[in-house]
């Protein structure tokens, strides 16, 4: 079954690239403007993203189908984001689009070194279990779970209850308000996952410790966590899927900006699991997905496709 869902948010992107900020070094870098003034900016795009619509598209451009099941508001961003949802080929009858929600939004702040700060803003209305066509989700379906904002916490407990029902299975990206959960939370949510993914500073959150990448897989694993992965910014990623552990190097690139090189990765991983390879191979799908998108401005240009993948394989 090549079909996978996609519960995530959408977003209307604006990247705005800063020429007056300064950045301050120390123990966490820090972009400093004077206040009160009026500034100037180098460059400002309009672009689409959220994780659901990265992952979405990623899956998408690497030949599977691809369901997003996210809210837009009933607004001029949302009209867009679903033009472009439609343009992409991406199944959006899960995709609900009404006056009571507000087309969620992100603001991000770009430096000259090629990283940057978020601003985001959720928007109104919260995606309730009745509003997904929960009946067109097929038995044994691939589903992915991306960030949500904290109003969202009935209906991922409703999608670990369907998961077991439906026999679906769970790739799980954990956002930073699932990160701070409970650590019982947590852990019924990794115990459904077929693929849990996240970074080292989540990972050691969300288990208490500061173990080193291998001890924390296997923590994880021992929750029930089928594939699970640990991305190290520059060190790369790890991986344990119960018997073995993996290492994948980044692929080194010429930055031009970061957002959505952790969705290109996931849909990597999980476009290569999908198509049968196995998690070492599917690991390396996602490094050169990564680095293809931090090469242009934006979450989604530079995804690939089936054919670039295996190209650069």
């Amino acid at each position: 079954m090549n079909k996978v869902f996609c519960l995530g948010e959408a977003m209307s992107d604006t990247f705005i690239s800063l020429e007056e900020a300064e950045i301050i070094s120390g123990q966490e870098k820090k972009i400093c403007l004077p206040y009160g003034e009026k500034l100037n900016v180098a460059k400002m795009a309009h672009k689409s993203g959220g994780s659901g619509f990265n992952v979405a598209v990623g899956l998408k451009r690497l030949g599977l189908e691809a369901s997003l099941v996210a809210n837009l508001g009933d607004d001029s961003e949302g009209a867009r984001l679903k033009s472009a949802l439609d343009k992409e080929g991406i199944d959006g009858s899960n995709v609900i689009q009404s006056s009571k929600f507000e087309t969620k939004a992100a603001i991000i702040l770009n430096g000259k070194d090629g990283d940057r700060t978020i601003l985001v803003y959720h928007g109104k209305g919260v995606l309730d279990k009745k509003m997904i066509a929960w009946e067109k989700i097929e038995d044994g379906s691939w589903f992915y779970l991306g960030p949500l904002p904290n109003t969202a916490r009935k209906l991922i407990d409703y999608v670990l209850q369907m998961a077991v029902e439906k026999n679906l299975k769970l790739a799980v990206n954990p956002g930073s308000v699932q990160v701070e959960w409970s650590r019982e939370d947590s852990l019924k949510i990794i115990s459904k996952s077929e693929l849990y993914v996240l970074n080292k500073e989540e990972a050691r959150e969300i288990l208490r410790n500061t173990k080193k990448n291998k001890e924390l897989l296997r923590s994880f694993a021992e929750a029930g966590a089928k594939k699970v992965i640990i991305t190290d910014g520059m060190n790369g990623s790890d991986a344990f899927d119960g018997k073995n552990y993996y290492h994948q190097n980044i692929v080194k690139v010429k930055t031009v900006e970061m957002t959505g090189a952790g969705d290109a990765y996931l849909a990597g991983v999980v476009g290569g699991l999908v198509h049968g390879k196995k998690l070492d191979q599917a690991m390396k799908w996602g490094a050169i997905n990564s680095a293809s998108v931090v090469t242009k401005l934006g979450a989604q240009e530079g995804l690939l496709d089936l054919n670039e993948i295996k190209g650069k394989i």
